[in-house]
This record gives structure tokens, sequence and C-alpha cells, in this order.
């Protein structure tokens, strides 16, 4: 993200321009091009699947429970909007919600947008990294899970800071 820019991911090449133009030079407006995530085709599900899930990939009789699955290509989007190598990219970053539902992402998540963030948000990188381990919590009772920063924390800190 060049400049310092404030950046706005859309799923629409096409709205990407007509945003871009309402939005201005201050923002950059770049597109996923389509759903990061999406219900699985029918020739998608897994054969131990394919009878709970049917032809749409929902299950009716479980609370319609959705099978989705992520494309090799979102990954290489994701790369491409975070400016890091494919490899780089943890499996939350095509995953996770960025609606706000999913609070915590991995460390390795949070890695790779340290320098985008601290670019957009005027502040130096060795900051945004060292808020970002402070909002890292380890496993549950120190072995259960993964650990994992919380999003909404760090953004409120981040705010605190004046970026």
């Amino acid at each position: 993200m060049a400049g310092g820019k404030k950046l706005v991911i859309v799923e629409s090449p096409t709205k990407m321009k007509s945003i871009q133009g309402y939005l201005g030079d201050e923002y950059e407006v770049l597109s996923s091009v389509g759903h990061i995530r999406d219900l699985a085709k029918k020739e998608d599900i897994p054969a131990d699947k394919k009878q709970a899930y049917g032809k749409y990939s929902i299950d009716v009789e479980n609370g319609f429970d959705a099978y989705y699955v992520v494309s090799d290509r979102k990954t290489k989007t994701v790369a491409e909007l975070e400016g890091v190598p494919e490899s780089a990219v943890p499996a939350d970053a095509v995953t996770a919600s960025a609606s706000g539902l999913d609070p915590d992402i991995s460390p390795a998540y949070a890695s790779i947008q340290v320098e985008r963030v601290a670019t957009a948000r005027k502040l130096p990188v060795s900051e945004v990294r060292d808020l970002v381990a402070e909002y890292t919590r380890g496993p549950d009772l120190g072995y259960l899970g993964d650990p994992t920063v919380n999003v909404v924390e760090l953004n409120l800190a981040l705010d605190r800071l004046g970026g």
C-alpha cells in the first residue's frame, strides 16, 4: 500500500473501480476477486460428507450447517494483497471473518499485516509488532489450542495511540 493510504478490500473488480472513484486518492481500493471462501461444489464434497451436505453443501438436518472450501487461488490473492509470498499466508488469513465475528487471528496472520498497519496508521513498525505481542494469548490453560491475537483489543490499543 503506497503512501500510507487507507486500504479498502471489496469482492468485485468492477465495484473496486467505482468505489475508488467515490473515495478518492487517500484510499487504495483492491479486489479479492470474489469470495475468499465459498460453499463447496457438489464434486468437491468428500465422499463421507456427500449424504449429509447434498448437492448444495448445506446439511439441512443439522442446523443448516454449511460445508465451505477455500480456493488455492485465494491464498494467492491474500498473498498479493498483503505483499507476502504465498508460503507466508496462514490458513486463517483466508478463513477468518473480517466482520468481527472471529475476534482472534493467528500470530502468523497478524505478523504479515504489521507493516501495512504501521504504514496506514503512521506508527513505527516496532510499536505495532510490540502491540501484537502484547495482545497475543497463549493456549488456554497453557496447552489447549493455539496462540491467538485478539484483534478487537489490538485495534482499540492502536486507536488509542492515535494511529
